[in-house]
């Protein structure tokens, strides 16, 4: 039984348009879209790489939220996809993490270490920020407190 045909109506907005990326892509070649296959689904993330990178992950989950209305299993939770997810989305551990907790973070799905990543990634921009404008006050302080002790030796003679 097809289950992503026209009779298909997502509580979300947008699932719809989304799975017809995927949806497309897998007539065109004969596939099975829903309940789909893994390894249809890991072909299409390495088929749509090079030209539709921003948009995969949009396309997994509506893949996942029209299995998921249709009470189907998860296809896209699966190694095949994973390990597809993974050739393509490139998300380094943070900087500052240990050795250790590196090698969790590589265990994560793809999407919650991007999700990591770019909040980390935010941490450390501000935290620097912080540490300049912390040095820049320093900075002042030294001088204001030099002009300070100039002007007591002056005064004191």
């Amino acid at each position: 039984m097809d289950y992503s045909g026209s009779t298909f109506r997502s509580p979300w907005p947008d699932t719809h348009t989304n799975f017809d990326t995927f949806a497309k892509w897998a007539e065109a070649r004969g596939c099975r879209k829903c309940p789909a296959k893994p390894k249809t689904i890991a072909a299409w993330v390495l088929d749509q790489a090079p030209n539709n990178g921003n948009n995969i992950l949009t396309v997994i989950e509506a893949i996942e939220q029209i299995h998921d209305y249709h009470a189907l299993s998860n296809p896209t939770r699966t190694a095949p996809v994973r390990a597809a997810l993974d050739q393509i989305i490139k998300v380094e551990p943070p900087r500052s993490w240990p050795s250790q907790d590196k090698a969790n973070f590589a265990r994560l799905p793809t999407e919650i270490r991007q999700i990591i990543s770019k909040r980390e990634t935010a941490r450390e921009k501000e935290l620097r920020r912080a540490q300049n404008a912390a040095a820049e006050l320093k900075k002042r302080y030294a001088v204001a407190d030099e002009a300070a002790s100039s002007k007591e030796e002056s005064t004191k003679q």
